[in-house]
C-alpha cells in the first residue's frame, strides 16, 4: 500500500511541468553563466591593462564588473533552488550600487560568522616556537 502511494507520488512528481520548465531554464543559466565567467575574465584583464597603462582602473568597466558579480550571484541562487527569482532578463540587469549594497552586506554577514578570538598579526599566522623557529634561513 505505502510503495503505491510512493510510485503515485514519484509519478505525479515527474509529470509536474514546472518542475521541466525549471529544469529547462536551469540549463540555460547555466549557459549563461559560462558565457558571464568568460566576459568576467575579459573585464578583469583589461582592467589589469588599464591599471598598468593609465594607474588607474576604469570606473564604468568597475562598475560593470561588479553587476556582472551580482547576476553570477543571482544564476547560483536561481540554480541551487535558493531564490525562485530568475535572473537577468526575466529580471532587471543588478545596477552597482545595488552591486556594493550585496558585496557589503556579504561582508557584514561573513564578519559575523567568525568567531571571536584572539587576534594575530601578519594575516593570523603565528610564529612557530621551538628549535626549528629559532634557527635562521639559509638560502
Amino acid at each position: 500500500m505505502e510503495n503505491e502511494n510512493t510510485e503515485t507520488g514519484v509519478r505525479k512528481h515527474l509529470s509536474d511541468k514546472q518542475a521541466w520548465l525549471r529544469l529547462l531554464y536551469m540549463v540555460l543559466f547555466g549557459i549563461a553563466f559560462e558565457v558571464a565567467k568568460f566576459v568576467t575574465f575579459f573585464v578583469a584583464a583589461v582592467q589589469i591593462l588599464f591599471k598598468l597603462f593609465t594607474g588607474d582602473v576604469q570606473p564604468r568597466l568597475s562598475g560593470f564588473g561588479a553587476s556582472l558579480a551580482v547576476f553570477l550571484r543571482q544564476t547560483v541562487d536561481f540554480m541551487t533552488f535558493r531564490s525562485e527569482v530568475r535572473p537577468y532578463p526575466w529580471s532587471a540587469w543588478p545596477l552597482p550600487e545595488a552591486a556594493a549594497a550585496a558585496a557589503a552586506a556579504t561582508v557584514e554577514v561573513a564578519l559575523s560568522a567568525k568567531p571571536a578570538g584572539p587576534r594575530t598579526s601578519r594575516g593570523g599566522r603565528r610564529k612557530a616556537s621551538g628549535p626549528a623557529a629559532d634557527e635562521p634561513k639559509t638560502e
